[in-house]
């Protein structure tokens, strides 16, 4: 979809740069991603050996298990059936329940809201689950996560909402934190999705766009 068909303020959900920055823009049911990060996905794809697992030798887990699932429903355009599933899960977990799932189940749900207070609100959630979380923790679910290189997209979660809600100063105070903590994000496929996204959100915050 050549970036003259779409909407020119729509956003890549991934980047978050707009139709005018990129090549392409696809767009899906709440969702959009651009060119540039399709081929980051396809590298991260490209990367992984032929024979590595389809579980990416994750711990058995149920609950993430159910979360994924439901992440699952809004990536397929199914968002009020994943905001639901997301909301019976939630009741399951409680709100003092495995940080873990805590703070897997606030980021994918802030994503299928429409309403930016209630987006920030999930992405408030995230970050206070992801302050009671430990490595140990995350390790037993997969040995390669440790809790300080979920920060950087965190706060680039709550700088866009901030941003969308027009806080500008709160936008940037978070923005900065996301860029304090870009050491601790791995290098190329994700790492490089979310630097992308922090880079682009500066520019706007910047510009004043």
């Amino acid at each position: 979809m050549p970036v003259e068909e779409v909407d020119k303020q729509a956003l890549c959900s991934f980047c978050g740069k707009n139709s005018t920055e990129v090549g392409y823009l696809i767009k899906g049911p709440g969702v959009a991603i651009c060119d540039e990060c399709v081929r980051v996905c396809h590298q991260i794809l490209e990367g992984l050996p032929k024979d590595a697992p389809r579980d990416g030798g994750l711990a058995s887990d149920d609950v993430m298990a159910s979360i994924t699932a439901a992440q699952q429903l809004a990536l397929d355009g199914q968002r009020d059936q994943a905001r639901q599933a997301f909301a019976g899960l939630w009741e399951r977990i409680g709100p003092n329940g495995d940080p873990l799932h805590r703070v897997t189940l606030a980021h994918y749900m802030a994503d299928v809201r429409d309403d930016p207070e209630e987006e920030l609100a999930w992405d408030q959630r995230a970050l206070a689950a992801a302050d009671s979380l430990t490595d140990e923790r995350a390790k037993q679910y997969h040995s390669t996560l440790a809790v300080r290189g979920f920060y950087p997209s965190l706060h680039l979660n709550l700088a866009t909402d901030l941003a969308k809600l027009n806080r500008l100063d709160d936008a940037r105070r978070h923005l900065s934190l996301a860029e304090q903590a870009l050491p601790d994000l791995p290098e190329g496929g994700y790492g490089d999705l979310i630097r992308s996204g922090i880079e682009s959100l500066r520019q706007r915050l910047d510009s004043g766009a």
